[in-house]
């Protein structure tokens, strides 16, 4: 029967077996990155909020066939993660930004602009016409009116006012008219009277000149009246003439 020689009993002074050292820290980031742009099962997880440190970890080992302590990777593989995952950020703001602006632009498009309301353009206003200075004013002197009226033989005629129907006392109101002889036309009041052939008497009315020129002026055009027949001269005075309404009516 051989002898067989045993083994030597480890003795302590033999070397351990060293740890194989990490790789430098830029092949580490850019298999991090590699695994977060590349790898399918990283991107699932990493979009659905489940990827961690430790699995990211783990597959950068495994894609650097690092058979070491993996803890070694941690602190660089992490750092890697936080720069991509801020990078991913700014990307979407950015990318959300870019989609506003261009929603903006497509809506400005669309929205035709507002039209504006064309301003019609108004007619102008006809300016009043002005009152003749006759028109105006007040009666300064009324007796001094009534002397003229006197001497120029002015007619008036008092009518009395009809009572209502069924009225218990008759109406005591008289209607005043005045009318120069040779004339047609009656006048209501001393004032109208002093407006048409006395202004001298009106505040505010002009010369007797002006106002007559005025007056002739204004007259349309028509034909030349007829002279008017001389008549016997007879001292002119006014003459005052009453008319009851309710007597005209029976008669």
């Amino acid at each position: 029967m051989a002898d067989v020689e045993a083994a030597p009993a480890p003795t302590g002074d033999e070397p351990a077996a060293t740890a194989p050292a990490a790789p430098d820290d830029a092949t580490i980031t850019e298999a991090t990155n590699a695994a977060l742009a590349g790898d399918a099962d990283i991107q699932a997880k990493c979009a659905d909020g489940s990827l961690t440190v430790r699995v990211l970890i783990a597959k950068v080992a495994e894609n650097l066939g690092f058979g070491g302590d993996p803890k070694a990777l941690k602190p660089v593989v992490k750092k890697a993660l936080m720069a991509y995952l801020a990078a991913q950020d700014d990307n979407d703001e950015e990318e959300e930004e870019e989609e506003e602006e261009e929603e903006e632009g497509e809506e400005e498009e669309e929205a035709p602009p507002p039209k504006k309301k064309a301003r019609k353009e108004q007619a102008p206003k006809p300016a009043k016409a002005s009152k003749p200075a006759g028109a105006r004013g007040k009666l300064t002197d009324p007796t001094e009116l009534k002397r003229k009226m006197d001497a120029d033989g002015w007619e008036i005629t008092e009518k009395a006012r009809p009572t209502a129907e069924g009225a218990a006392k008759p109406g005591k109101h008289v209607d005043k008219y005045y009318k120069r002889p040779g004339q047609s036309k009656q006048y209501r009041s001393l004032l109208e009277v002093a407006r048409a052939h006395y202004p001298e008497l009106v505040t505010g009315a002009p010369p007797p000149g002006e106002a007559s020129s005025s007056a002739a002026s204004s007259r349309a055009p028509g034909k030349p009246r007829a002279p008017r027949k001389d008549k016997p001269s007879i001292a002119p005075q006014m003459t005052i003439t009453r008319v009851s309404r309710a007597a005209g009516d029976q008669a």
